[in-house]
């Protein structure tokens, strides 16, 4: 098993993990990527998890400091969706 940071060129197979995973919600698709960084100016780190070549899992990673509490990941900062999807793991 391979852990490796998602790019944009992933999109497409991280939405599609997404739609077909019972353990996913709306929360998990990649273009909450896009929002965070351009409209809110926030850094991310979406993970996935492969094994040969298919994924199994993913964990969407916002960065989030703040003077009161540091500087810390969260999954998704809006909502308490989102978090770790993963299948036969």
């Amino acid at each position: 098993m391979e852990i490796k940071l998602a790019e944009n060129n992933d999109k497409i197979k991280w939405d599609q993990f997404v739609n077909t995973s019972s353990n996913s919600s709306p929360f998990h698709l990649f273009d909450w990527k896009k929002i965070f960084e351009n409209n809110y100016g926030l850094k991310t780190s979406y993970l996935m998890a492969k094994d040969n070549g298919t994924i199994k899992g993913i964990l969407p990673l916002v960065l989030l400091k703040s003077r009161l509490t540091g500087t810390f990941f969260v999954s998704f900062p809006v909502s308490d969706d989102g978090g770790m999807c993963t299948e036969d793991v």
